[in-house]
């Protein structure tokens, strides 16, 4: 809905100056920080319903203490509380038992303040606009819930999808373009059974916003009527920009498809470089253990040399020994010679 901020809601509101505001839907918050700011600018009051807000509520309520009223509850428990309004904008559950009943409280509510709320309602074209969507069927009664799947939706395909979808956490009913069955038929359905007189736009683009009015207060309020009839496009208008939101939706599909090639070709590649990495440390663990065996060799290398050279040398004194022990053999055995030829020639002399 914060799309619509500057284009449509805040200059609608500058002709209907409300007092009091509620907002169906806060999620994370985007737009209703918005409206937080115009409620200060302006003296007015809002009034927050989602039971499960994404933002902090808290915080807000501290800052805003003149501004905000939360109500962390469902839109159908919270509406008869509050005791007047003089815009609704709805962005909560896109299911036509929701939206439609809603619609009946705030009609119920302006028959006793006297006087029917503006009304904005986003989710008006695809996917809702003909097809429920629930937060939590549990709170939809059977008689009025659609046979559902959690699966993603796809733009001109009945059926829903698994993969590659649009919302695909959410449940959606299984068909779509039947009886009480989405957003944009709950609306009608209510406008053509409302006891007033009312005026509905319908403003294709950014998945459709319906503005709902009075015509009571159009004619009470110039500007403000004005301003909605420039908002209401012609039967060529609206189908050109239908055309534009079924490009634009056309091009998110695209997108989403290449995103989901992309992460695909992301995760291949992710395993490939895992295997490289394996197999890098794969290597070098056997770098590594090879290393330890070179190491191991040169050192039963070195051992081998050291043997070597000490038993060379060993064998190199065992040689010097023996020569010598021969050279002392030798020496005595010259000298038994010339003992023995002095003995002979003593007894030649005799």
């Amino acid at each position: 809905m914060h799309r619509f901020w500057d284009s449509v809601i805040h200059p609608v509101f500058k002709a209907l100056q409300p007092k009091s505001i509620v907002e169906i839907g806060v999620s994370e918050g985007r737009h209703t920080t918005k409206l937080i700011e115009y409620c200060d600018a302006h003296e007015c009051m809002l009034h927050a319903i989602d039971p499960h807000p994404q933002c902090d509520v808290d915080a807000l309520l501290q800052k805003h203490p003149q501004t905000l009223r939360f109500h962390r509850e469902l839109s159908l428990n919270a509406l008869p509380h509050i005791e007047r309004y003089d815009a609704v904008l709805i962005d909560g559950d896109h299911n036509w038992y929701t939206v439609y009943h809603e619609l009946l409280l705030i009609e119920r509510h302006a028959e006793v303040q006297g006087s029917f709320p503006l009304i904005f309602l986003h989710d008006a074209g695809w996917p809702y606009g003909r097809r429920d969507m629930y937060y939590n069927p549990e709170t939809v009664p059977n008689a009025y819930r659609h046979p559902y799947e959690q699966k993603g939706v796809i733009p001109e395909q009945g059926t829903l999808v698994s993969e590659h979808g649009f919302n695909p956490t959410m449940h959606h009913a299984i068909y779509e373009h039947s009886i009480k069955n989405g957003v944009l038929t709950a609306i009608e359905d209510f406008v053509k059974q409302s006891s007033h007189t009312l005026r509905f736009v319908h403003l294709p683009g950014i998945h459709g916003l319906g503005i709902v009015v009075a015509q009571t207060l159009l004619d009470q309020n110039a500007p403000l009527r004005m301003l909605i009839e420039e908002y209401t496009p012609t039967e060529k208008l609206s189908t050109y920009l239908s055309a534009l939101e079924a490009e634009r939706i056309q091009t998110y599909f695209q997108l989403l498809e290449e995103a989901a090639q992309h992460k695909e070709s992301k995760k291949t590649l992710q395993k490939e470089v895992n295997a490289m990495i394996a197999n890098r440390d794969l290597m070098n663990a056997k770098r590594t253990q090879l290393q330890q065996e070179l190491s191991r060799a040169r050192s039963t290398e070195e051992n081998l040399q050291h043997q070597l050279q000490e038993q060379s040398r060993l064998n190199e004194q065992a040689i010097q020994e023996k020569e010598r022990e021969i050279q002392e053999k030798e020496q005595a055995i010259q000298e038994k010679e010339r003992e023995i030829q002095e003995k002979e020639q003593g007894i030649q002399e005799q």
